[in-house]
């Protein structure tokens, strides 16, 4: 009679783990395919990648990861390197992308994209919520993520931690919608050739930039974001903690300045 109980309560268990895991995987086939998500599914197939086969890992908003070409890397100077970054990347989940990426493999360098150091968003923006959920939809179920959802939360009280954590909660209005290229792409995670970047082949003309780095023009110069303060300087520590270097850059902007560059510089040192 016991091993009767038993044997029924480990059927049931494994019926409620393939359910799990089909909710989690059908899951993703809802989430929308816009220029974000598209550059959110390079994250999902960041787990593919050989494990510790990268010299360099990449994490930034939409400049590094349309800016940073790890194939050109390669080709040139034969360094092995996986662009993460994503459609505005806010400062405070860079700590965790790091350390989500950093469980499979160990680079020796990890760049990240400074200027998002400034970067303050406004979290009751629609658009800006749509963001924060293309950053870790495709990022496997983890603590990490849970801590990470939790933050999200946190700083966008209209994004609920279940929500984040299970994409067909978050994308059930799309039942009806979405298209049959739209779910496969999201379900199969095809191989990307490009390393993790995204190639923009539109421009769009902006003013002129002539002393738009000058000193002695660009006054003061823009605040911190404190929560990304506090990212970076764990995503930093952490990989110290590791033996991993870390490179701080700015990707091209034409709103940065001459104080800008000083400001990022205080940080740095």
């Amino acid at each position: 009679m016991i091993k009767d109980k038993i044997y029924k309560a480990i059927r049931a268990l494994i019926f409620i783990i393939i359910c799990f895991f089909g909710i989690m995987i059908i899951g993703q086939g809802f989430i929308q395919m816009d220029d974000g998500r598209l550059a959110a599914i390079k994250c999902g197939q960041y787990y593919d990648i050989e494990k510790n086969s990268l010299d360099v890992l990449v994490v930034g908003a939409s400049t590094l990861k349309g800016g940073y070409s790890p194939d050109t890397m390669y080709k040139e100077k034969g360094i092995v390197s996986y662009n993460r970054g994503t459609s505005a990347m806010p400062p405070s989940l860079f700590y965790y992308s790091v350390k989500d990426a950093l469980k499979t493999q160990h680079p020796s360098l990890v760049i990240a994209d400074a200027a998002q150091l400034y970067k303050k968003y406004n979290y009751t923006d629609e658009g800006v919520c749509r963001t924060l959920n293309a950053n870790l939809d495709f990022c496997r179920l983890s603590p990490d993520k849970v801590e990470a959802a939790m933050l999200v939360s946190r700083i966008a009280e209209s994004e609920k931690v279940p929500d984040i954590l299970f994409p067909m909660l978050h994308y059930h209005n799309r039942w009806g919608t979405v298209s049959y290229k739209e779910f496969s792409t999201a379900i199969q995670t095809p191989y990307d050739p490009l390393m993790g970047q995204s190639v923009y082949f539109e421009r769009t003309a902006v003013g002129s930039l002539i002393g738009h780095m000058d000193k002695e023009t660009t006054g003061k110069g823009r605040t911190y974001n404190e929560e990304g303060v506090e990212s970076f300087t764990k995503m930093i520590n952490y990989c110290k903690g590791k033996g991993i270097d870390v490179l701080l850059i700015r990707a091209p902007r034409h709103d940065w300045t001459w104080r800008d560059s000083e400001g990022l510089q205080k940080f740095a040192d």
